[in-house]
Parts: C-alpha cells; sequence; structure tokens
C-alpha cells in the first residue's frame, strides 16, 4: 500500500494523530509513543527512536 498523503493533525504526550490519504480514502490514525513523553524535546527523541525501529524491522 501507498500512502498518497499524510499530515500530523495533533500532538499529545502519549501519542499524535495522523490524517493520511491512501488510494483516495482519508483515515485518521493514532500512533501512540512507546512511553509518556516528558517534555517537547522528549517527544523529538521517542520520534527519533520510533523512525530507527521502524527502520531496522524493513531491512
Amino acid at each position: 500500500m501507498i500512502v498518497h498523503k499524510a499530515v500530523k493533525t495533533d500532538l499529545l504526550g502519549v501519542r499524535f494523530n495522523v490524517k493520511a490519504t491512501l488510494q483516495g480514502n482519508t483515515f485518521k490514525i493514532r500512533v501512540p509513543f512507546p512511553r509518556r513523553a516528558q517534555d517537547r524535546k522528549d517527544v523529538k527523541t521517542l520520534i527519533v527512536e520510533m523512525l530507527q525501529a521502524a527502520k531496522s524491522v524493513s531491512n
């Protein structure tokens, strides 16, 4: 599946919400953080950790 568009809509301490468009249909997706973010810097750290984990699984 190819996502044509993805937009972050909300950012909370425990997750972020994304609106994704796939084959002309729009979906709301909740992406949970592995743990609660303590501050703004921690949100960035968590997102980087999640991207690195996803990259290692896809290889």
